[in-house]
């Protein structure tokens, strides 16, 4: 079971660094077509520096938890997994939180100044950060699971 557990820890984390870093270079190309560089907080049309947006934070803290797992699998601690689980639970809050932003902009009539990336599958509420979240959530369930178990 553990070895599932983990195997399945890797791929959810493994999924979410593809899912964050595909939306970052998204936003860079977008960034740096609108002919802003790094120098620069905003550039006109609303677009944010990409190393400010959630979805960098995001990749940054799948990135980590992937390495730690894949140490996980060389050489398990309960005490490590109980400190990755604190790093994925801070990602979910986060991106939840983004969420929770995002969605209150578009609702509300407003551009989302965080760099977002609405309307996945023609649906303005599906936002890249519902799918950060959701898989950040995941993790954290088998993350619970794997401590719990192992």
């Amino acid at each position: 079971m553990k070895k599932e557990l983990l195997d399945l820890q890797s791929f959810l984390l493994t999924a979410g660094t593809l899912f964050a870093g595909y939306n970052f270079v998204a936003l860079v190309n977008r960034y740096l077509a609108g002919g802003g560089s790094f120098a620069q907080y905003r550039i006109a049309g609303g677009l944010v520096n990409p190393l400010l947006t959630p979805c960098f934070w995001g990749l940054v803290v799948f990135v980590l938890a992937l390495i730690w797992t894949v140490t996980l699998q060389m050489n398990y601690s309960k005490a490590s997994q109980y400190k990755l689980i604190w790093l994925i639970a801070a990602g979910a809050i986060f991106a939840w939180g983004n969420y929770g932003y995002e969605l209150a902009r578009i609702y509300g009539g407003k551009v989302c100044n965080l760099g977002c990336t609405a309307g996945y599958f023609g649906m303005p509420w599906f936002v890249s950060c519902l799918v950060g979240a959701a898989i950040f959530t995941l993790t954290l369930i088998t993350a619970l699971a794997l401590r719990r178990r192992a």
